[in-house]
């Protein structure tokens, strides 16, 4: 048994230290899949917001559009003097006349 101890000690030591490095691997491997999945979920976060400023930046170039086209509506419409004028103006937007 005396002369076995020293084997089974370095048997023991080995295996325990095979064991700790097989653990700290395991760990590392969930480690990296938590930060990818963190990453995956920070990205698509992301991407959400992106999607969602793209949207409202096309409707403010659409009000824009939109905001220039009564603007030279206005300022090209004809504008008679006096009370005449303004019913005329009145009777063309109703579509009275």
């Amino acid at each position: 048994m005396t002369a076995a101890s020293p084997l089974l000690l370095t048997v023991g030591v080995t295996g325990m230290v095979y064991e700790f490095f097989h653990i700290l691997n395991s760990h590392k491997q969930a480690v990296k899949e938590y930060y990818q999945s963190l990453t995956r979920q920070e990205l698509q976060r992301l991407q959400a917001i992106e999607d969602k400023l793209i949207y409202q930046h096309h409707r403010n170039l659409d009000f824009l559009v939109e905001a220039e086209t009564v603007n030279e509506q206005i300022k090209n419409r004809p504008c008679e003097p006096g009370i005449e004028g303004g019913d005329e103006a009145v009777f063309r937007i109703s579509g009275d006349r």
